[in-house]
């Protein structure tokens, strides 16, 4: 077992400790996120550091819904640096089925709030079902949007 001790490299420092290396100096997200590395033979003779991580959970498209696959394409176009970052770390599609949970759980919870306010009664379903419906589709609509903009697109 090593003891722990500095090392330079390229002109940035790192700990060095069982063959670990944790920059001193945090530069990226990755680093400031704890991220370490490790030295890696290329050929014979030439050493680089990689990122010391284990591969990452693929993302299963088929196990995900409209909201989570909204979400990961927000995050892919808009918020790069924190998809990759679960990316890596292996934690993306946890995220992303949670993210769907939340939503189901906004619109199911905000519905029976809704329905009362928007004057969706049993009565007015039996006393005229088409001004029902309409009323319901757009309540829909509106729960979604308000989910889609408080709970995925954030």
């Amino acid at each position: 077992m090593e003891d722990e001790r500095e090392i330079t490299l390229a002109g940035k420092e790192y700990l060095m400790e069982e063959g670990i290396y944790t920059p001193i100096v945090k530069e990226n997200s990755f680093e400031r996120q704890g991220g370490t590395y490790k030295m890696e033979e290329l050929e014979e003779g030439m050493e680089v550091l990689i990122p010391n991580m284990a591969i990452p959970k693929e993302i299963d498209l088929k196990k995900l819904n409209r909201w989570g696959r909204m979400r990961l394409n927000f995050l892919k176009e808009n918020k790069e640096e924190d998809y990759q970052i679960m990316y890596l770390q292996g934690i993306l599609m946890d995220h992303l089925l949670s993210k769907e949970k939340e939503i189901e759980d906004f619109i199911t919870r905000e519905e029976v709030k809704m329905m009362e306010t928007w004057g969706l009664t049993e009565e007015l379903k039996e006393e005229d079902y088409l001004k029902y419906l309409r009323l319901k589709k757009n309540m829909d609509m509106t729960l979604q949007e308000i989910g889609e903009r408080e709970i995925i697109l954030i």
